[in-house]
Parts: structure tokens; C-alpha cells; sequence
């Protein structure tokens, strides 16, 4: 039996406030059969199987900046509705647009 592994990791885009962490990928395969075939396979996954895995999976990391972006974009908004209380000088006006903001977000921030 003969066994072929590799290891790589594969970065996410970041975004101003979010940073997700790096995909590790570790891989191993095992051959059993003749050693000459063995040979054989040994060569070839050296040669191409963690580069075709690693285009794959970078692929995907790479769909991670859709929803990422999204969440970027909400977090902004939030941002800007939040300035707009906070800059308030006027105490009617400081009630009424936290009153709007928390129209908006139902949900409590704290965690």
C-alpha cells in the first residue's frame, strides 16, 4: 500500500470589517494493487491532483466575496443610520431618528 498526501492553504478575500481565515486543506490517498500501477498513480496525483483540488477549492473561496460584500454592505448601512443619531444636536431630533433607527433594526445588537 503505498500513500500519496499534501497539505495547502487558500486565503479568503477580506473586506473592510470582516476578516475570515484562510481554508486549510489537507489531503491524503491510499493505493493498494501492484506496485508498478501504484508507481503509476503515485506519479500522476503527485503531479496533478492537489493542483486541480487547489483551483477548485480556491474557486469557491473565491464565491465567499459574494455574500461577504453583503454583509460589508449592511454593516455600512448600519453605519450611516447610526451617525445619523449620534450626530444629532437637537433632542427631538436625536428621539425621532433613534426611533427610525430602531424601526429599521428590530433586533438588539448585543450578542
Amino acid at each position: 500500500m503505498t500513500k500519496v498526501s499534501g497539505s495547502f492553504t487558500t486565503g479568503i478575500e477580506k473586506t473592510a470589517d470582516l476578516s475570515p481565515p484562510a481554508i486549510e486543506c489537507q489531503w491524503e490517498v491510499d493505493f493498494d494493487g501492484e506496485p508498478d500501477l501504484e508507481k503509476v498513480l503515485l506519479g500522476y496525483y503527485r503531479k496533478h491532483y492537489e493542483d486541480g483540488l487547489q483551483r477548485v477549492i480556491t474557486e469557491q473561496a473565491r464565491a465567499f466575496a459574494v455574500p461577504l460584500a453583503s454583509m460589508q454592505r449592511e454593516i455600512d448601512a448600519l453605519r450611516k443610520a447610526r451617525a445619523v443619531v449620534d450626530t444629532q444636536t437637537d433632542a427631538d431630533a436625536a428621539l425621532a431618528a433613534l426611533d427610525h433607527f430602531n424601526g429599521v433594526y428590530k433586533k438588539s445588537l448585543a450578542v
